[in-house]
């Protein structure tokens, strides 16, 4: 995964970087009304077919609930961690609390909303190809519809009122997917 720094580019590169993404943007997807899917499937389709890993459950839990909060502190003070900033340890404690807080993990994230936010869904022209992503659509701010009988899986973003390209698309086409090039910067030449 490539994290691009939208910050410490220039102009020009900054303006590549969105054309680029999107290029790919208009062709990867089709914007679907939300109202249109559940009149064709029901009000509950679209919930129903919210892709949630283990991993999302856990960290949704862990971060929202003051039971997720204190069990993840007290794993973290058992195995004396001060602030768990690698990775490893971060997999490693939702493992931990996947594996002795289930039915806690369950039920908090049964009772939450993780529904999209903008009246919009992106249905994706290649079937297949987000299935095995959601996690890494999940840390860039993007939840995954599971593919229907006569739909491809399908994105959405749970918020609204901000720049989706800088936010979500950008990350998703260049993090997730790895297509994004930065271009280099161009040096002015000197007259002499």
């Amino acid at each position: 995964m490539r994290k691009i720094d939208l910050n410490k580019l220039d102009y020009e590169q900054r303006r590549e970087v969105r054309a680029q993404a999107e290029r790919y943007f208009s062709r990867e997807f089709n914007a679907v009304s939300m109202s249109l899917i559940e009149k064709a499937y029901g009000e509950g389709w679209i919930s129903e077919n919210v892709v949630a890993t283990e991993k999302m459950k856990a960290s949704y839990w862990r971060e929202n609930t003051d039971e997720g909060k204190q069990a993840t502190e007290d794993y973290c003070r058992s195995r004396e961690i001060a602030e768990p900033k690698t990775l490893i340890l971060e997999s490693e404690i939702l493992d931990y609390l996947t594996e002795n807080h289930e039915d806690a993990i369950t039920e908090a994230w049964s009772e939450s909303d993780h529904y999209p936010m903008w009246g919009t869904l992106f249905e994706a022209k290649e079937s297949g190809m987000y299935a095995d992503k959601a996690d890494e659509l999940d840390d860039i701010g993007i939840g995954l519809i599971a593919s229907g009988e006569d739909t491809n899986e399908m994105l959405f973003i749970a918020g609204a009122g901000y720049d989706f390209y800088d936010a979500h698309w950008i990350p998703l086409f260049s993090e997730v997917l790895d297509w994004i090039e930065v271009p280099a910067v161009k040096k002015e030449a000197k007259n002499v």
